[in-house]
Parts: C-alpha cells; structure tokens; sequence
C-alpha cells in the first residue's frame, strides 16, 4: 500500500499542477473573466464592461486597461476587417473592424494525461469585438479551441 501512494501522489501533484498552473499563465487577465469559463458567461460578463454601440475607440481603452498580453508584441489593436473564427462565421454581425484577444489557455480535459499514453488538450480561449462601418460595437464573439498532442514530433526535444 505504501508503494502505492508512493507512486501516485507525484503524479497526482503533477496533474494538479499541470490543471492550476495554465491558470496563471494566460495571455491576458481581467480579475472577473477566466478563459475556462463558458462562452456565454464571458460574453455576458464583456457585455456588461462594453456595451453594444459604445464606440471602438472606448473598446480598446478597455481592452488596453483590462487586459495585459504576455509579450509586448501582441497589444491590441483595431483591425480593419471583420470578425473571424467559428462564431463570426455563423453571424451577419461581423462588422467591418474589430479589436481580437486571447483570453486564455487551459488544460481542458485532465483526465487524459492519466492514460497509458498521456494525452494533453489544451483549450485557447479568443475574444473579439466587431464594429459597425460607424465605428460602433456591434456584437462580441467568444471562440473556444482545443488541440489535442503537445504539437511535437518524436524527435523534437
């Protein structure tokens, strides 16, 4: 039995350390929104902070003030095409620009990486807010997307 929990408990400190630790390494924060959450709580909770028809410049003073990217290459900025992705393509509120940011990355499916083979999924959440030829928000989107594998080949190191 001793051999047992000898085994297991370094694993079990590594998977909780493995589904805690993407927590704090997102690549942007806002003290309310986590990247885990569901989408339509996420959109929910931007909704409240940017309403539908405040303009795109209040958006990314928002975004700027509220959201903190990992590298200084990535700030935010307001694109002059449509929303992209899964969401904007089913939608005819696509706008004209919008302002994208990635809320997020997560290990979305834990219980994967207990398997003979361990599996890692990971779950990048995207947010994007699209603006009307006017300049006015229009509609926000929230996209979730899973990868499956660590994206390296066996003789990667």
């Amino acid at each position: 039995m001793i051999r047992f929990f000898a085994r297991i408990c370094p694993l079990l400190s590594f998977v909780g350390w493995l589904v805690v630790a993407p927590g704090f390494a997102t690549d942007a924060e806002l003290s309310k929104i986590e990247s885990r959450e569901p989408r339509a709580r996420i959109r929910a909770e931007l909704l409240r902070e940017t309403k539908i028809g405040s303009t795109a410049a209040d958006v990314l003073r928002f975004v700027t003030k509220n959201f903190i990217p990992k590298d200084a290459t990535t700030q935010p900025q307001i694109l002059n095409h449509p929303a992209v992705g899964p969401t904007a393509k089913e939608s005819e509120k696509r706008g004209v620009q919008s302002i994208r940011i990635v809320l997020g990355d997560y290990i979305s499916r834990p219980a994967l990486l207990l398997l003979d083979v361990p599996v890692i999924s990971k779950t990048t959440t995207a947010v994007q807010w699209a603006f009307s030829k006017d300049g006015k928000l229009i509609e926000i989107f929230v996209d979730k997307d899973t990868e499956i594998g660590d994206r390296k080949g066996p003789d990667d190191q």
